[in-house]
């Protein structure tokens, strides 16, 4: 099944096409594709999401390389021998619970990590990295080229933070088919990516225990085998968004003081908003405003224009394919 989407923000009437390797996308105005050339089967099953790409992933085995060590040099320097650095220690845990104590007993300032098997190809991996440095999943000196990670560890990194650079090259090996999910979003679809990075935790994520937002298959919001009558949080986007705008607002501890990583719990509590939204929602222009606007009340201002018949999301402008 796919699961079209047309944006709203402009109402051009023609729609644009847009060719790439044979498929054609269309991203049109409040023109409904079902209603043009019917006998073009070839041209009609590429519009649309294909949610056969969002079905939940299954477990993998997967190991991490992951050293703690100190350097004096203001530079990231990634060694090719982490053991052999000033008062190495090799943390082998790869849910990075034992990492808290470590940081408390030693002065350290730089963790080399690194996923043992790599399961996306290079192309994936380098489109992967780059978003998530352009989004803060990562931090700007990182170059998406590069397999190992060395991360310094400062005032600026506060706990959450850490583990958020940590989870997003673990992801490589334990959640691939999770970030392929993101890629598809973002890349083929033009979606927002932290409504492609929420939609796909929650639809194809094996580990939940691992991510950092709310995304249990099996919690108080299921989802639908008709995925696209599926309802995402909105203040996960939201507070996923604004942590990573401004870190140490929202989590003041330091990285060598503390205990339990508290990521779920702290950036779902960042809103208090309790909308969720659709796929089809994501594309609504009043939604992304929503997502991206500094507070809670500029955010229910945006939800209010969703009523407004001139911008409310109706199903002739979003066509669910078979």
């Amino acid at each position: 099944m796919c699961l079209g989407h047309y944006t709203v923000e402009n109402f051009e009437r023609k729609p644009i096409i847009r060719t790439n390797q044979k498929k054609l996308f269309f991203h049109c105005g409040l023109t409904n594709p079902l209603c043009m050339n019917k006998g073009k089967r070839e041209m009609r099953k590429w519009i649309g999401i294909d949610t056969a790409k969002l079905k939940p992933a299954k477990g993998v085995s997967y190991q991490l390389d992951n050293w703690l060590f100190n350097d004096s040099s203001n530079e990231v320097r990634i060694p090719e021998k982490p053991s052999e650095e000033k008062a190495a220690l090799n943390d082998k845990c790869i849910c990075l619970r034992t990492l808290p104590k470590y940081l408390k007993e030693e002065s350290y300032n730089r963790i080399w990590f690194k996923p043992l098997k790599n399961r996306l190809t290079r192309k994936e991996s380098i489109r992967w990295l780059t978003l998530a440095c352009q989004h803060k999943l990562l931090p700007d000196y990182i170059n998406p080229k590069q397999e190992a990670f060395v991360f310094k560890l400062g005032p600026d990194v506060p706990p959450i933070l850490l583990y958020i650079y940590l989870t997003t090259p673990r992801q490589m090996e334990e959640e691939p088919e999770f970030i392929k999910a993101v890629l598809y979003l973002v890349d083929e679809h033009d979606m927002d990516f932290y409504c492609a990075l929420v939609i796909a935790a929650r639809t194809v994520l094996y580990n939940s225990w691992h991510m950092y937002i709310e995304c249990e298959r099996w919690s108080s919001m299921p989802i639908p085998k008709d995925i696209s009558l599926a309802k995402f949080s909105l203040k996960s986007i939201v507070g996923l968004r604004r942590f990573l705008n401004n870190p140490t607002k929202y989590d003041c501890r330091n990285y060598r003081e503390f205990d339990n990583w508290n990521a779920t719990n702290t950036i779902e509590a960042i809103s208090s908003i309790k909308t969720t939204i659709t796929i089809r929602q994501c594309y609504s222009p009043n939604i992304l405003k929503a997502i991206y606007a500094p507070s809670d009340a500029n955010i229910r201002e945006c939800l209010s224009k969703l009523n407004n018949k001139s911008m409310k999301i109706r199903k002739t402008d979003f066509a669910t394919l078979v």
